[in-house]
């Protein structure tokens, strides 16, 4: 950690008064080692701030803001990768929630959807509702965020406001500023920096609750630790809840308790639990709406809700500026808002899931649901889509409908990558999930790495996909799969760097699903292809892209070509013909890659 972090944490103790408190936050650093962007700290007990270092920042920032002491006290609800009104335990929690009950941390049942609770109307007793969204760009960069998944959160952000307005519920977006008078500490991606927010928003508005989801990436744990210590430290209640997954995350376990590792065998108990407990069919009643006026014009919080109402349409500085070209095409494929999530489902499931088993694979087919940048940012949850699955499958997880079962098993992939997340943090390390592939001997030629993120590597399918994925920030599943194995197995370079880049780019970029497929085309994930399984990047363009359509739109200098030619134009093309086409020859023959990735692998593992 930086001196001058270390200095400002210790200058605000100080400030609190107290070498004891001065100690515990000499201690909470040097617990908190920095290895590689993400934090090397275990999930299972996250170490955010101490009791004592959050109740000394707490007693500082107290000093910049003094809470009046007449005003009615509010709920907060503090929005993160949970962009949508409906299905959302901490919103309906809070617009739900009376003074005098006891803290109702993860202990809110989920109510069967249907139930009077979903259109009750606000209820006198319980406290007005304020929402809470954080803008912290130091921290979207500190962990990749591609500009156009930001443009996409703005986006979405816009639709929460407006839905939440019908609740008469304002909605904060705090811009987190490094010059910002509640912000104590001088780096913005600083643990602290969001928790120190969350509090000043808290004060400012009064609440004396606040509610929110968690999340299970070992920085943002630490984060939701760091924040819940120092409300409490300050007198507040918190309530946090498990939004993310059907089961929750590290609840699926064999008989002896331990955590599966194989996808099919996690995929079985997790269909017990969910077909026996009736999972599928549960889902969070709609929040209720805040009496008329209660955060109007003549409330205490009036000024304050005012000064941070407008979602900004761009975010200040080069880091996640979005290309305006770019945005057009995102916004066009990708609009926002739950009502889009929720037609995109229904038209899903109504006329494409049926072909879902023969289509998902043709790259371009319209074959996929295409819900990916809704789930990772929260518009839709995975509960929603498996409930709306099984309701148009007659309550079938297996049987029935192919497609419809074969699509909910891709659902499953996402709960298990994020229980492999939970069970083993060291994967948000950037450590491969089986130590032994530590030692893969991975190439560094930075002209290749250019070659593919360019789309310029001279085999057609892959350079449709990369060009795709710099266009839209959007790549087909197919194609991500062939992409991350000609970087790891045809050009032997390491997959932390195709995992960052795909990051960068992708507007559905979400951790535990972007980790988990680079790993398991690497071969170093949980349940990954074998080391010796290599794609064909020749096979894989012939039967994912047959008639060539995906290939032609992506890679208009072999737009005029067809059949063989267009799959492989350097070896089926004369020689003058080819260099016409202004198109690379292959940056590497793959019977020579293939030779080369064997042995590499062999020799790491010991089986030469």
């Amino acid at each position: 950690m930086p001196l001058q972090k270390r200095k400002a944490e210790l200058a605000i103790c100080e400030t609190a008064g107290g070498e004891e408190v001065v100690k515990k936050v000499r201690a909470d650093m040097r617990g908190g080692a920095e290895a590689g962007g993400r934090e090397e700290q275990a999930v299972e007990e996250p170490v955010g701030l101490s009791h004592a270092a959050a109740d000394a920042l707490s007693a500082a920032t107290s000093a910049t803001v003094e809470e009046p002491t007449m005003p009615q006290p509010t709920c907060l609800v503090w929005f993160k990768s949970d962009l949508r009104v409906r299905d959302n335990p901490a919103l309906y929690a809070a617009t739900t929630f009376e003074p005098g009950t006891a803290n109702i941390n993860s202990g809110m049942k989920q109510i069967r959807v249907g139930g009077s609770a979903t259109t009750a109307a606000a209820s006198a007793s319980n406290l007005p509702v304020i929402a809470l969204f954080l803008i912290n760009v130091a921290e979207w960069a500190l962990h990749d965020m591609a500009p156009l998944r930001a443009d996409f959160i703005l986006r979405n952000l816009e639709c929460l406001k407006h839905e939440l307005a019908q609740l008469h519920i304002p909605l904060i977006v705090r811009v987190v500023e490094p010059d910002d008078a509640a912000n104590h500490i001088e780096d913005r991606h600083h643990p602290v920096a969001a928790p120190t927010a969350v509090l000043e928003v808290a004060r400012r508005v009064h609440a004396r609750h606040v509610f929110f989801n968690r999340e299970f990436e070992v920085d943002e744990t630490r984060r939701d630790k760091a924040t819940q210590h120092m409300l409490e430290a300050d007198g507040r209640t918190v309530h946090t809840f498990q939004d993310q997954c059907v089961m929750d995350p590290g609840s699926v376990r064999t008989k002896e308790g331990k955590v599966y590792k194989v996808y099919s065998m996690f995929r079985t108990t997790w269909i017990t639990h969910v077909v026996r407990d009736r999972m599928w069919d549960k889902l969070t009643p709609d929040p209720r709406p805040n009496p008329k006026g209660a955060c109007g014009a003549g409330s205490a919080v009036a000024a304050y809700l005012a000064r941070w109402s407008e979602v900004p349409t761009q975010l200040a500085g080069d880091v996640l500026r979005v290309d305006p070209a770019q945005a057009i095409l995102a916004r066009t494929h990708f609009p926002a808002g739950e009502a889009e999530a929720h037609a995109r489902l229904a038209t899903f499931l109504a006329d494409r899931s049926p072909m879902y088993t023969t289509h998902r694979d043709l790259v371009a087919q319209a074959g996929t649901s295409s819900l990916s940048p809704y789930l990772s940012s929260g518009i839709l949850t995975t509960r929603q889509a498996l409930h709306a699955a099984m309701r148009a499958n007659n309550g079938r997880i297996e049987g029935g409908s192919a497609g419809l079962a074969k699509w909910i098993s891709e659902l499953v992939w996402r709960e298990f990558y994020r229980h492999i997340l939970v069970a083993f943090p060291h994967v948000c390390k950037h450590q491969p999930f089986k130590p032994e592939y530590k030692n893969v001997p991975w190439l560094n030629d930075p002209l290749a790495f250019d070659a593919w993120t360019r789309g310029r590597t001279g085999y057609p399918i892959v350079d449709a996909g990369m060009r795709q994925l710099n266009t839209l920030g959007w790549m087909h599943n197919r194609c991500r799969m062939i992409t991350a194995m000609f970087l790891t197995k045809h050009l032997l370079h390491d997959w932390r760097r195709g995992e960052h880049y795909f990051m960068q780019h992708l507007i559905d970029g979400d951790f535990a699903n972007n980790n988990g497929g680079w790993q398991w085309s690497a071969s170093s994930g949980v349940d990954p292809q074998p080391y010796f399984r290599i794609f064909n990047p020749l096979l894989q363009s012939q039967k994912c892209d047959p008639d060539g359509t995906y290939i032609r739109h992506w890679v208009p200098e072999l737009t005029h070509l067809h059949g063989k030619a267009l799959h492989n134009p350097h070896a089926e093309l004369p020689a003058a013909e080819f260099a016409r086409l202004g198109y690379p020859t292959p940056i590497v023959d793959h019977k020579f890659a293939r030779q080369r990735c064997l042995k590499a692998f062999k020799t790491a593992l010991g089986k030469m």
